[in-house]
């Protein structure tokens, strides 16, 4: 989360560039906003599942398991929020002891566990979407479809330029 409000204006970091010839004062000026309205986006969406009593992570892996009713591996589900194995059991405990999930034996192979929803876990997720689909709607309700095309394919070349570094 970027925590710096009083971000620099291009004049301040052209002064920059005499002691620093690597910095590309466009770039920069991209990155910082860029960062700023990420940082605003997550402080939104902490906000509104605070109304719901879930963190991002819980809300994530509620989302993940309403999309396949036979469920999900909890080493599928870390891969799936970006957590290790070990951090996904412990959530899951979490959302087990919660009442939301459930863990069961997969049918076709007893060695493997498998999470899904209970019926307070749905009733939990169903509960919390709409009021979500909503905001994200009111928040893009701005962009064209041309232009949500277009900012699709800018973060995409953002997140290409991650994955060169």
């Amino acid at each position: 989360m970027l925590e710096l409000y009083d971000l620099p204006d291009e004049e301040l970091l052209e002064r920059y560039t005499e002691r620093f010839p690597q910095l590309d004062v466009p770039a920069q000026m991209c990155f910082l906003q860029t960062m700023r309205v990420a940082s605003d986006v997550e402080t939104w969406l902490n906000s509104l599942l605070a109304k719901y009593n879930i963190s991002q992570r819980r809300f994530f892996i509620l989302i993940l398991l309403s999309r396949r009713s036979e469920g999900w591996t909890p080493s599928e589900l870390a891969k799936g929020t970006g957590v290790t194995n070990a951090t996904m059991t412990g959530v899951l405990d979490t959302l087990v002891k919660d009442g939301l999930v459930k863990r069961k034996i997969a049918p076709d192979d007893r060695r493997v566990k498998m999470v899904s929803l209970t019926p307070e876990g749905e009733d939990a997720i169903y509960t919390i979407l709409p009021d979500y689909y909503e905001r994200v709607a009111t928040m893009m309700r701005e962009f064209s479809p041309e232009e949500r095309t277009m900012l699709r394919n800018i973060l995409d070349k953002l997140s290409a330029g991650l994955a060169c570094i």
